[in-house]
């Protein structure tokens, strides 16, 4: 903790009462092992400078004469981990390459999560060195919101932050709507009511909102809104990934002798989903 030099010193005598600042290791020191009782002591001649007639006496010797008893505390470091970006108003794009930051006092590794409404969403690291950032790319197919956070947490989640408030992710909405399935009988008279089950698909990340699904009878397999109209059904909306579950609607087949029909021979049956164009698409190609 710190030296004096001392110039000489008189056989029999005393250098009188001097005065040495000496400054404690920090708190977190390896040296420390808690706040408790230490000692505070001189070596006289550590350098071994003088030959003596007894080296034995230059340390440890009593209390009040070249050492002295303290109790020292704050010791030890409260470990901290703190999320300062993204913490709370940002906007992110999907694709966008970002810089997760904080600030810690751990030697440890740290783990990386997004969490959506309080919820955990994804991960985006288990383990990366905890140098206080980390390069991220907003994926392309997280979903749209406001409501996300950045989690950072020990490997064994013994040390949690998280941003403060809520940021936003934004980007073009990524919807693909497609007919999944349908099934119709494969014979019919004109004129008939028949059931048909249907399936339909949103291919893409993002709920679609509210959207129609009309049924087309045509004469080859490529159908357009030019086809005959059988009937539609209105879907409420439909989560990125999913499938609306085996679905039921009747249809009545144009009577005998209508316009369309060309004679008895096979037609087709269809589906255009979203044939009013609701629903902005990544793809807006035609599936039936």
């Amino acid at each position: 903790m710190g030296s004096a030099n001392i110039a000489s010193l008189a056989g029999g005598g005393l250098n009188g009462n001097l005065s040495r600042s000496i400054t404690l290791p920090n708190a977190g020191d390896s040296f420390y092992t808690g706040d408790k009782t230490y000692y505070i002591g001189m070596i006289v001649d550590d350098l071994n400078a003088v030959a003596e007639t007894n080296e034995g006496n230059n340390s440890g010797q009593r209390v009040g004469d070249d050492y002295a008893v303290v109790t020292i505390s704050g010791t030890v470091i409260t470990p901290f981990v703190t999320v300062t970006s993204p913490n709370g108003g940002n906007s992110l794009q999907r694709g966008q390459a970002v810089t997760i930051q904080w600030s810690d006092n751990i030697p440890d590794n740290v783990r990386v999560d997004l969490y959506k409404n309080n919820i955990f969403y994804r991960n985006i690291t288990t383990s990366t060195p905890s140098t206080g950032s980390l390069s991220w790319t907003v994926p392309n197919d997280v979903l749209l919101g406001t409501d996300y956070r950045i989690r950072i947490a020990k490997p064994d989640n013994t040390l949690i932050d998280f941003s403060d408030n809520n940021f936003s992710i934004t980007g073009t909405p990524n919807i693909d709507l497609k007919g999944y399935s349908l099934v119709s009988p494969v014979t019919a008279a004109a004129g008939s009511t028949q059931n048909i089950n249907y399936n339909i698909q949103n291919a893409g990340v993002d709920p679609s909102g509210s959207f129609r699904v009309s049924f087309y009878l045509s004469s080859d397999t490529i159908f357009t809104t030019g086809d005959r109209l059988l009937g539609s059904a209105n879907i409420a909306s439909l989560v990125g990934g999913g499938l609306n579950g085996n679905l039921s609607r009747s249809i009545t087949l144009p009577n005998a002798g209508d316009s369309f029909y060309s004679g008895d021979k096979t037609y087709y049956i269809g589906m255009i989903v979203d044939d009013l164009n609701a629903v902005a698409e990544t793809n807006e190609g035609i599936i039936s």
